[in-house]
């Protein structure tokens, strides 16, 4: 076995544990971004890792003559695996030219691009928001901001630079500054020190259930499918609060979110790898669910773990077989259910820290992690990366699970600037 992994990912890494034999895998990093990053100290405690190559991938084709010229020398790579959110295209671009299972360049570019996918979803008949692409405040208001709508980048991870604008909660906008922090928004330690393109898109806000599905795909065709049920903090910035494995609820509406990633699937022309798919169920059309994102990488947000747990696989061991070219038979029905919340706390420095080993001591909890100690600074709730902690509980159902992992994070409190003792558990 010899792996191409493009972009470099911890989590990725650890995730697909002993699917690595030692000496497997030649990583691509982008050059400034391996000292910024300290990928050479942290791949040294890899044994998985056998070379780490500098090359531009990031909106570049720069790494491929790199690839090409590294299988020429030392035998041909068996599966190439995308590592992050930016490093999406390359992978399908070197598993094409390979000749290796891949995504499929044009798929790619629509899961790295929202513009892209939206077009894409639009022309197969699948519901989106409606948008448009923005180049300025200018169009923001040309858009209309009088209803609530969702400003974001295109192409960008996680939630960095999105906010909801809404006129009648919050008051008179000022476009121009919203417009200011969507663009500065960015994450520096994961990007390149060069001029990339950036794009972004206004979409009128939606209302409802939120789900994401988690798919295998080989051939075009989902070998699994799991649905995760997602809890969202209201307000400007709509940061992820937790996770239910698989999603509490009727087979019907699993089955209409299965039917829905089927569409997307042929929509975009996905040929092989993992989909993680995020789609909203209305109240005015809850059988047609409503895209609004999907990505062609392995999950974030502890939701592998999440998934493992409650089917008593291994996603990710899975999705490197298929990047291989096998056909792997994970369970299609959940034996167990799993649940995760994020902590936060009020924005200032960190006094003190409470609960996180009551917390722990929760019959079902798994997992109880804080990254704030005494002195830390807690920012402002704005993206995903602003979260401080996450509580992991395992349940029969996925009401228990869920409701053990609310319980066990209202235990963890933070002390900050001053103030009492506060829960950090995040309100939904």
């Amino acid at each position: 076995m010899r792996v191409l992994v493009i972009g470099f990912g911890q989590a990725l890494l650890n995730q697909l544990g002993s699917a690595l034999p030692p000496g497997s895998v030649t990583l691509v990093e982008d050059p400034d971004l391996i000292d910024r990053r300290r990928v050479r100290p942290a791949v040294e405690k890899l044994p998985c890792v056998a070379a780490l190559l500098p090359a531009a991938y990031h909106q570049s084709e720069d790494f491929l003559p790199v690839v090409l010229a590294a299988a020429a020398t030392g035998g041909p790579f068996t599966a190439v695996v995308p590592a992050l959110e930016y490093s999406v295209p390359a992978a399908a671009l070197a598993a094409a030219a390979l000749g290796l299972p891949g995504a499929g360049v044009g798929a790619a570019r629509c899961l790295s691009d929202k513009i892209e996918l939206r077009r894409a979803a639009t022309a197969a008949g699948i519901a989106t928001p409606r948008w448009r692409e923005v180049f300025g405040p200018d169009d923001l208001a040309a858009f209309g901001v009088e209803s609530p709508v969702v400003l974001k980048p295109a192409n960008r991870h996680g939630s960095l630079g999105v906010q909801i604008l809404d006129a009648v909660e919050d008051g008179p906008l000022d476009l121009a500054a919203i417009w200011s922090a969507t663009v500065a928004a960015l994450d520096d330690g994961a990007l390149p020190n060069r001029p990339l393109h950036w794009r972004y898109l206004v979409e009128s806000r939606m209302v409802g259930a939120e789900f994401s599905v988690e798919a295998l795909v080989r051939d075009g065709v989902p070998s699994f499918v799991n649905v995760t049920a997602k809890r969202v903090l209201p307000g400007r910035h709509p940061v992820e609060t937790g996770h239910v494995v698989p999603a509490p609820g009727p087979a019907a509406r699993t089955a209409v979110l299965s039917r829905a990633l089927t569409r997307l699937i042929a929509a975009i022309g996905f040929g092989d790898g993992i989909l993680h798919a995020e789609w909203m169920l209305t109240a005015r059309c809850p059988d047609d669910p409503v895209l609004i994102e999907c990505a062609g990488r392995i999950p974030g947000d502890s939701l592998v773990e999440l998934i493992d747990l409650a089917y008593g696989t291994s996603l990710a061991a899975d999705y490197l077989e298929i990047l291989s070219g096998g056909r792997p038979a994970p369970a299609a029905v959940a034996s167990a259910a799993a649940a995760i919340r994020f902590l936060s706390a009020s924005p200032g420095r960190v006094d003190a820290v409470d609960g996180v080993e009551v917390a722990r001591a929760v019959p079902g909890v798994r997992r109880v992690a804080l990254a704030v100690t005494p002195g830390t600074s807690i920012p402002p709730l704005r993206s995903s990366g602003d979260r401080i902690g996450e509580v992991l509980a395992v349940g029969p159902t996925p009401m228990d699970a869920e409701a053990t992992a609310a319980r066990a994070a209202g235990l963890v409190r933070v002390a900050a600037a001053g103030a009492p003792f506060g829960a950090a558990v995040m309100r939904i």
